[in-house]
């Protein structure tokens, strides 16, 4: 669902390995991540870079 999925490329563009530190202060300023909560990050760059993570915080 939309509600679940943050994103702040439209406020900040592509800040490259940056973003989803960027994305994850603000997403706990705004109180959208709880205790608990499984939190998936995924990245890419350049070329084929790319990164996931799926972790509980």
């Amino acid at each position: 669902p939309k509600e679940k999925v943050f994103i702040n490329v439209k406020k900040y563009g592509n800040t490259s390995a940056a973003s989803c530190i960027i994305a994850l202060c603000e997403a706990l300023q705004e109180d959208k991540i709880k205790k608990k909560d499984k939190v998936v990050f995924a990245t890419f760059g350049s070329g084929l870079v790319w990164a996931a993570l799926v972790m509980e915080w």
